[in-house]
């Protein structure tokens, strides 16, 4: 008898636990968050990750007490683009040595076209406008150029940007390219502390 009642209090406890957690999945939908990290700047349909403390289960709320916001725009980004296996000669809308701009509209762009950030990943294609790829404003930087008659690295941007126009001569192909550091999805701009380009 003293165990059938003890399995009905855990079985009890389970369901307001149970009851509790959709709760406060309702109300994370909700947005009921309270606490040092609800004040933070949070965008509609953006991902957020707060770290905190849940208010005991039938409290009045909010249901979660926030004390960090983890700010993904600060967490590293990648962005992958391929072309496919025969390449494209424009894989640019523009080309300046103060950024490079994605070409989105063209159609030999490959499966992989996508920007990582923490758990996140942004189609590019599915983006208003084509994003813009810039060099950092600050610390070390690194872009390489990776053909068959061999690689050239680069330390500054506008270097890198200058050897691209020399080589995408409307003949030469780029059939891929990786570039890390920070988006800012707002400016929609890629700020790369380094990047790889790969001709064909």
């Amino acid at each position: 008898m003293g165990g059938t009642r003890r399995l009905e209090e855990r079985l009890a406890d389970l369901e307001d636990l149970d009851r509790a957690a959709g709760k406060l999945r309702a109300d994370f939908a909700l947005g009921d968050i309270g606490g040092d990290g609800a004040g933070m700047l949070m965008s509609a349909g953006e991902p957020a990750k707060l770290i905190g403390f849940p208010t005991p289960f039938g409290m009045a709320p909010p249901d979660f007490e926030a004390r960090t916001l983890v700010d993904f725009p600060r967490l590293p980004a990648m962005l992958a683009v391929n072309w496919g296996a025969n390449g494209t000669t424009a894989p640019f809308s523009s080309q300046e040595p103060t950024g490079l701009v994605l070409n989105l509209a063209n159609p030999d762009i490959g499966r992989l076209h996508a920007i990582t950030i923490g758990p996140r990943v942004i189609d590019v294609t599915k983006l208003p406008a084509s994003p813009r790829i810039v060099s950092p404003k600050d610390g070390p930087t690194a872009y390489l150029i990776v053909a068959r008659d061999g690689s050239q690295s680069f330390s500054g941007f506008a270097d890198f940007v200058n050897e691209l126009n020399t080589r995408l001569d409307g003949t030469t192909a780029v059939i891929g390219l990786t570039a890390s550091g920070s988006y800012d999805g707002d400016a929609n701009v890629l700020a790369a502390r380094s990047m790889v380009l790969v001709l064909k």
